[in-house]
């Protein structure tokens, strides 16, 4: 207890005077925390009791199911009220015991904080002072049935029987054979008395709402940023008053996204009379974007949904032509009116509420400061009406007499659109224009910098027939004319100049002398394009084009720029592009993708020339598509036939792209007289190694796949190689060659040549390798390439027909080529040797051999008189057949250019061995006789 007394202020000293204010204070301040800490204690000796009693409460007021995991205790978040947390709140539709498991809940909230009246709670009073709502979903469904989740959730009289559980999983499970949650309390409640319920503040923070239609066909989804309201619920009315702040994700039609991603407010206030079941609407005002509406009505959900709800857009300020005018627009209206008024009324559940508006604009005029001229006179008139019909065959959408002078011109127009099942069209427009400054007064976001002139043409009445999936015109005559139009598409390309005229007649669209100049990318388009029109309206048609494009100049990758990945892996221009494709696709596909829409080209003629990277290229024919599938972006090519470099390629591949797997290429390949030398100089080089300079031939597989980083390539191989390949020294066919290679890179800036600055690691197999001199079976090379130097090691027999060691560095494309080879073999077969370089068996034995030589220059000559080095060959006990080695030298005795080496050419590889020495003449001189032999004891060269 706590006794004030009353005295004499004069006579209290200070001192004591603050004395007994902080002894009151501390007393007060401790009687409090004394006070919530019996609160606190009572709250968790009673917790399971008074959750009993708060799902009673809500329960027994309606038919849906309310459950939640667990309640805690927080008396300071909302003090002087104290507060309950309930966590993971789930409220179903149906109850428990009639609940299927597949059952969805209504709404899964994270967390409810529910703040309570101290004083009225001590009293024996509870009074609710405030609610708030953290995260979570609700999911209203309108069923086929037209009824509603919430409604027959909301419905009256049920059964009380409570669950109260501190595992949600006990609730749901998705084992339909598992057993029913144990019912803690089972206890009926026989009868309730009326609740008075008054929150003074319900609020809603990051809440998702989602809406779906079974009716309809139709779902939405909302976030609730926040919420703010007071409810209270007396004698079986609710009061309310909202204000809100919510994003609308997706309003979505069957396979169409009607709107996404706009901003809506709400500030309105709202009452319930859940005798009659009416909802009505005192005045509210509702905002769109910027666009601001006042609403009014009622909503009577016990009479089949009726509606009765006025809306008024009308305003002086423009807000509504916020939707097509930018906030610089709206600053430049000088004058002008803007009506909108209209009604909701009608069947939400059985049928389909009547929507009717009438609006329009009134002597608008806008300065443009760009170009310092005006929109004079805008005027038009409007009227739309939705019928009763849910398909809106009956709606009908009318502007009238829409008129204005615009910069440089002016614009006539009058529409009306019936029936939106299978519409009817009747439109005039005639307008002229300039277009400098327009992209800053109207809400075009994708384009800025816009200049030039533009005249549309356009008269049309005719009805889409459903039947045959077309539009059936009375009259039709439209076209498009731009002249010098300039424009920026942010972040993907700027367009300097675009000229040229659009036609259409009915479904088809014509594109005659459309000239585009971006850069140093210019543009000559022909052609036409069917059924287009059809994306407007998602109506499932074929879409085909056939087109015609020439450029002299096609800057690929600044003029796709937008893409990174292109410039980085083909940052070549293309001169002298020719290309007449036709491209097929259908609505659907150009619609619902992912990534890439599905389109299929046929190429029938293409001509082109990449700037410094390829030979000019001329394709006959080919097909390729281009779609998405579970890897990503795919491309199919399918007889690619093109010539280049002095002969013909024919391809056909498939291309893939991912995250997972970026750049990667299957492809098979016919090569018919392919000069190497093309892809690697120009027709000017005069320095082409003669041994690039031939005919490639043959077929192979390969798998490419290009890097994300700096390299050029991350994989190359090659399988099944079987190729033949002419030039003037030689012939040089291989089977089943194999290639592989990993993290290839090459510096395009140091040279233009690539294989001239290759870096990388490969191998080379072969079965089988012919030239004209030898033929080995079995090849396999390691290389190793560093900045254009080519280091080989054999890895196995080779030419000698046993295994040896070598090392060979080749600097093909050095100022100066030169090349060095390494290697040396013990204890080979003479024979096998000769049999490698297709000679007769002349000598037979076991010898050594060993070779480092080298050799500088481009052609042959060069190489053969700057050849210089050490060849060593031995060996013992040799039979040499056909030759009589003492009448062989008889014959050469008196010849002063005869050597000791020609007689070691002859023992190795008879006639023929002579000749690469001295010549046919000296070899002519020998005859093989099969009868003579000679015994060599010991060969050293």
């Amino acid at each position: 207890m706590i006794v004030l007394y009353m005295v004499d202020e004069k006579k209290i000293k200070p001192r004591s005077l603050f004395q007994k204010i902080f002894r009151i204070s501390l007393i007060a301040t401790i009687s409090i925390i004394i006070l919530l800490s019996i609160v606190t204690l009572v709250f968790y000796i009673y917790k399971d009791d008074i959750s009993r009693a708060l799902l009673e409460g809500v329960n027994d007021i309606q038919k849906g199911e309310l459950i939640f995991e667990d309640i805690s205790f927080s008396p300071f978040a909302h003090f002087p009220s104290i507060s309950i947390n309930l966590n993971n709140v789930l409220y179903y539709e149906h109850p428990f015991e009639s609940m299927s498991d597949s059952a969805e809940a209504i709404a899964n909230i994270n967390n409810i904080f529910v703040a309570f009246n101290l004083i009225d709670l001590i009293g024996g009073k509870v009074n609710v002072k405030e609610v708030t709502i953290v995260g979570g979903t609700v999911q209203l469904i309108t069923y086929a049935d037209s009824s509603v989740n919430l409604f027959n959730a909301f419905g009256k009289e049920k059964p009380g029987k409570l669950i109260v559980t501190k595992d949600i999983s006990q609730i749901k499970t998705d084992n339909p054979t598992e057993s029913k949650p144990i019912i803690q309390d089972s206890t009926i409640i026989e009868s309730k008395t009326e609740i008075d319920l008054s929150i003074d503040k319900l609020s809603i923070e990051n809440l998702t709402l989602k809406f779906e239609n079974h009716v309809l066909d139709r779902s939405s989804k909302f976030r609730i940023n926040n919420l703010n309201t007071s409810f209270t619920y007396r004698e079986k009315r609710i009061i309310s008053e909202l204000k809100t702040d919510i994003d609308i994700i997706e309003i979505k039609f069957p396979d169409k996204i009607l709107l996404a991603d706009k901003k809506i407010n709400l500030t309105t206030s709202l009452s319930f009379d859940e005798v009659n079941e009416i909802i009505y609407i005192n005045p509210s005002r509702f905002s769109f974007e910027e666009s601001i509406f006042d609403i009014e009505g009622n909503i009577n959900i016990g009479k089949e949904g009726l509606l009765d709800i006025k809306i008024d857009g009308s305003d002086h300020d423009f807000s509504f032509l916020s939707l097509i005018l930018s906030k610089k627009g709206i600053t430049q209206l000088e004058r002008g009116d803007f009506y909108m008024k209209g009604t909701i009324t009608g069947n939400t559940l059985l049928g389909n509420p009547v929507i009717e508006l009438s609006f329009g604009l009134s002597d608008v005029d806008i300065f443009i400061p760009e170009v310092e001229k005006r929109i004079k006179g805008l005027n038009f008139s409007g009227h739309f009406n939705s019928g009763t019909k849910k398909d809106l065959s009956e709606a009908i959408l009318i502007i009238n007499d829409l008129s204005a002078k615009l910069p440089d011109g002016q614009i006539n127009a009058s529409f009306s659109l019936s029936n939106f099942e299978n519409p009817y069209i009747d439109l005039t427009l005639d307008m002229k224009t300039g277009l400098g400054g327009l992209d800053n007064v109207f809400n075009i976001d994708f384009i800025d910098s816009l200049s030039g002139n533009i005249t549309i043409y356009d008269k049309f009445k005719g009805q889409y027939n459903s039947e045959e999936k077309r539009f059936v015109a009375d009259e039709q005559d439209a076209q498009i004319i731009c002249e010098n139009m300039s424009f920026n598409l942010p972040g993907v390309m700027y367009v300097e100049n675009f000229d040229g005229t659009i036609i259409r007649k009915t479904d088809k669209i014509i594109l005659e002398n459309l000239k585009v100049k971006s850069g140093y990318t210019d543009l000559l388009i022909n052609g036409e394009i069917n059924n287009i029109v059809y994306l407007l309206l998602n109506i499932e048609k074929e879409i085909i084009a056939d087109l015609k494009i020439k450029s002299k100049m096609f800057d690929l990758p600044n003029f796709l720029s937008f893409d990174p990945t292109i410039g980085r892996d083909f940052p070549y221009r293309i001169k002298n592009f020719d290309l007449i494709v036709n491209a097929n696709s259908t609505t659907s596909k150009l619609l619902e993708f992912d990534s890439f829409p599905e389109i299929d080209f046929n190429i029938k003629k293409l001509g082109a020339t990449a700037e410094g990277f390829l030979p000019p290229l001329t394709i006959n024919n080919g097909r390729f598509k281009v779609s998405e599938n579970i890897l990503g972006f795919h491309m199919d090519f399918d007889h690619f036939l093109f010539d280049i470099a002095n002969g013909q390629i024919n391809l056909n591949a498939d291309y893939n792209s991912s995250k997972h797997q970026p750049f990667y290429i299957k492809a098979d390949v016919q090569f018919d007289d392919i000069n190497p030398a093309k892809f690697v100089y120009d027709d000017q080089a005069d320095s082409i190694p003669e041994i690039l300079n031939g005919s490639l031939n043959g077929s192979l597989f390969a798998e490419l796949q290009f890097a994300t980083d700096t390299m050029a390539m991350k994989l190359v191989n090659i399988k099944n190689g079987d190729l033949s390949y002419y030039f003037a020294e030689d012939t040089i066919e291989t089977k089943s060659l194999e290639f592989f290679a990993k993290d290839v890179y090459y510096n395009s800036d140091n040279n233009p040549n690539p294989l001239a600055t290759l870096t990388t690691n490969l191998k080379i197999k072969s079965e089988e390798l012919y030239t004209d001199y030898f033929k080995v079976d079995d090849i396999y090379y390691d290389i190793n390439v560093e900045d254009g130097t080519y280091t080989v090691i054999p890895k196995t027999k080779s030419f000698f027909g046993s295994k040896g060691n070598g090392l060979h560095v080749l600097k093909p494309f050095a100022e100066v080529p030169s090349y060095r080879f390494q290697y040396s073999i013990n204890q080979f077969n003479t024979e096998d040797l000769l049999k490698t370089f297709l000679e007769d068996t002349v000598i037979t034995g076991k010898m050594d051999f060993s070779m480092d030589i080298t050799m500088f220059g481009n052609q042959w000559d060069s190489l053969v008189s700057k050849l210089n080095g050490d060849i060593h060959l031995t060996g013992k006990n040799l039979i040499m057949y056909g030759v009589d080695t003492d009448e062989l030298l008889e014959k050469f005795k008196r010849s002063q250019k005869f050597t000791l080496i020609d007689v070691g050419a002859v023992l190795l590889a008879g006639p023929v061995g002579l000749a690469v020495t001295k010549g046919t003449d000296y070899a002519s001189m020998i005859v093989l006789n099969s009868g003579e032999e000679t015994h060599i004891t010991k060969l050293v060269s």
